[in-house]
C-alpha cells in the first residue's frame, strides 16, 4: 500500500520522463537525500503536473549486496506487484489510479549502482506507453545513443558500448547535448524528433530539450574523418541492438520483446530519417566533416 508521504510543495521532485511528469514522494527522508536526487536528475524536474504518483521507501540495509547489471533479468511479477533481484527493489504500480509503490534498498542511492536504478525509470516509461497508446507505442522508443542539436536540428549518434557516444558528447560542447547515453525518438505525426532523456551517462551538462531527428549517424572510430553510405538492411540491424527492449513492469516476466519488432521499429525510423557510418577520430574537426555533409545535402 502506499506510504505516508510530505507533500509539501517545497519538497516535491517532478521528474520529466519524455512526455511523462513523475511525482517522487520519499517517506522519512532528510533534506538532503531530496537535494541529491534534484541534484542527479538536475534540469530534468519539472513543475508540471505528474501524470503518475510514485511513493517511494528507502529500505536501510547494512548487508554487502552487489546489485546485478540488469533488473529486467531479475524480476518476478504476480499481478500488479513486481519484485527485482529478490527484494531490492519491490512494489507495484496502479496505472488505473496513476499511482506506484516502491520499497528501495539504500544499496541503490549514493554510487554508481543508481544508474542500476535508472532501469526501472526505463520499464515504467514503457508502461505508460503502452496504457496510453497500446500498440502505438512503437512509434516511441529508447535508443542508446549521444543525441545533440545544431542549429535548429537533432542529431543522433548511436552505436555498442565503446564506440564514442560520450566522446561525441564532449566534442559537442560547442552545440547543445541532449544526453551522451539513451534519448527518445519518437515519431510526431509529420516527422521524427529526438529528446534528451533525465538518464545519466558520463557527459554532465546535457540540456532537457527536443529537435526534429535530421540524421543519425552510426559510429567507427577511424584514422580520420569522414561519411560512408551503407546498405539500408546493415543499418537496420545496428539500430534495432541499440533501442531498448519495450518492456513494461507489468508484462507477464515470461515475455520478451519481439525481436521482429525491433527490426520493423528500426526499419520504419530509417525509411525517414538519412542515415550514415560516421567514422572519426577523437577531436573537434568532427564537426568540420558534418558541416561539409550539411552543405552537399
Amino acid at each position: 500500500m502506499p506510504v505516508e508521504t510530505n507533500d509539501n510543495p517545497d519538497t516535491k521532485n517532478h521528474l520529466q520522463l519524455g512526455e511523462f511528469c513523475c511525482a517522487l514522494n520519499f517517506k522519512d527522508v532528510g533534506p538532503e537525500f531530496q537535494a541529491s536526487v534534484k541534484n542527479y536528475f538536475e534540469n530534468f524536474m519539472t513543475s508540471r503536473e505528474p501524470d503518475i504518483r510514485i511513493d517511494i521507501e528507502i529500505i536501510l540495509d547494512r548487508d554487502k549486496v552487489s546489485p546485478p547489471q540488469s533488473l529486467c533479468t531479475s524480476k518476478t511479477v504476480t499481478e500488479n506487484r513486481f519484485d527485482y533481484h529478490s527484494g531490492l527493489i519491490q512494489g507495484c504500480l496502479d496505472l488505473e489510479r496513476k499511482a506506484c509503490f516502491l520499497q528501495v534498498k539504500n544499496v541503490f542511492f549514493g554510487n554508481s549502482s543508481v544508474r542500476v536504478f535508472e532501469q526501472f525509470f526505463h520499464q515504467l516509461y514503457f508502461s505508460l506507453l503502452e496504457n496510453k497508446y497500446g500498440a502505438g507505442r512503437y512509434e516511441k522508443i529508447l535508443v542508446h545513443s549521444c543525441g545533440v542539436l545544431k542549429n535548429g536540428c537533432g542529431y543522433i549518434f548511436t552505436g555498442p558500448s565503446g564506440s564514442g557516444k560520450s566522446t561525441v558528447a564532449q566534442l559537442s560542447k560547442n552545440h547543445a547535448v541532449l544526453n551522451d547515453e539513451m534519448c527518445f525518438v519518437n515519431n510526431s505525426g509529420s516527422r521524427y524528433r529526438v529528446q534528451s532523456t533525465p538518464f545519466n551517462g558520463y557527459f554532465c551538462n546535457k540540456i532537457n530539450s527536443s529537435g526534429p531527428l535530421t540524421a543519425i549517424f552510426l559510429l567507427k572510430q577511424d584514422t580520420r574523418n569522414f561519411i560512408k553510405t551503407i546498405k539500408f538492411s546493415d543499418a537496420v540491424v545496428a539500430v534495432a541492438r541499440e533501442i531498448v527492449p519495450m518492456i513494461g513492469v507489468l508484462d507477464n516476466v515470461n515475455k520478451k520483446c519481439s525481436v521482429t519488432a525491433m527490426i520493423d521499429t528500426a526499419a520504419k525510423v530509417l525509411s525517414a530519417v538519412p542515415f550514415y557510418e560516421l567514422h572519426f577520430i577523437p577531436d573537434k574537426s568532427l564537426w568540420d566533416c558534418i558541416d561539409a555533409w550539411e552543405q552537399k545535402n
